[in-house]
């Protein structure tokens, strides 16, 4: 190979690695690491390749500056521990979320489908009730103790949603199948729940007591049960690799989003523990949750999208 073929077939990798050399700090979004690591180890194969061939050429020289600028940016700690943090919440997260959209999707699809279902069956035949519901469900909402008891039902919805979020993802090494039941069965629990309620007399005040903090808490849900869908494709679909390496690369796509669920859930006990029991009307809770939702769609949605230019560069 010539050192003009050299320069002109690797130009655009190492243009596309300038760019991404000249941020500040450490790069802190899972993506952008892993393509500036992979462009660095392509750019030093180059250098070496340079050294060999053309040793006195002026590429020789620019590839080692551009080496010596990305292994910097790669390994050298910097501080900014705050600006680092913030940078993560505001821009990497949301952009983590986007990426895996179609499994965030899919679980948001199932959730609605049965708790829709459960629904209806509850509301048609009250009695069906027994078969959604445990019974501690069952005595906080009137059923035998003749009382309702809102506190405890939005206490036992928290504990239980703590539970579903962390089994989604984790069940997702059951090839996604085990994730899509505990969605399934959680969306039938609040259908179900809903409609007894409902049929009570008592649906303003649960759905008062429910959406402020679940809100967060059933979009946590979802979005773990993303990351375990995400599991659990890499382990039916590894494509060209091991299904060991495609579940590891899995498994750094889906930290994010985990992450932003520790964030939901840390929010849903904040609004749970000062909010929900707060003396208003159930019209100004129920105000509060549509708040936060068109909050976290806009959060979602619009958050990040000024680093997008760093993730459609062409893949080595």
């Amino acid at each position: 190979m010539t050192q003009e073929q050299f320069i002109r077939e690797n130009t655009p990798a190492w243009q596309a690695l300038e760019r991404l050399t000249k941020g500040r700090g450490h790069p802190s979004d899972f993506h952008t690491l892993d393509r500036l690591h992979r462009l660095y180890r392509v750019a030093a194969g180059h250098l070496s390749y340079a050294r060999s061939h053309f040793p006195d050429a002026p590429v020789c020289h620019d590839l080692n500056t551009l080496v010596t600028a990305a292994h910097h940016r790669l390994y050298v700690r910097q501080s900014g521990g705050l600006h680092a943090f913030t940078r993560m919440l505001t821009q990497n997260l949301p952009l983590s979320v986007r990426r895996e959209w179609p499994y965030l999707l899919t679980a948001v699809g199932v959730f609605i489908a049965f708790g829709l279902y459960a629904y209806l069956f509850t509301w048609f035949d009250p009695g069906a009730a027994r078969a959604f519901l445990p019974a501690e469900y069952l005595s906080a909402t009137g059923e035998g103790a003749g009382a309702w008891d809102g506190v405890l039902m939005s206490s036992l919805i928290m504990v239980n949603n703590l539970q579903v979020a962390v089994l989604a993802f984790g069940l997702g090494l059951t090839l996604g199948l085990g994730t899509l039941y505990v969605v399934a069965q959680n969306a039938m629990l609040l259908g179900a729940l809903a409609a007894h309620v409902a049929a009570q007399g008592n649906g303003l005040t649960f759905w008062s007591l429910i959406l402020p903090h679940g809100v967060w808490e059933l979009f946590a849900i979802c979005l773990s049960a993303a990351a375990g869908l995400r599991l659990g494709f890499a382990l039916l679909r590894p494509g060209s690799r091991s299904r060991k390496d495609a579940l590891t690369a899995a498994g750094k796509a889906a930290l994010p989003m985990m992450g932003l669920v520790a964030v939901l859930l840390v929010l849903a006990g904040l609004v749970e523990g000062f909010f929900t029991p707060a003396d208003l009307a159930p019209e100004a809770k129920l105000l509060f949750a549509a708040v936060t939702f068109v909050l976290l769609l806009a959060y979602l949605s619009l958050c990040g999208r000024k680093n997008a230019a760093d993730h459609r560069l062409p893949t080595l």
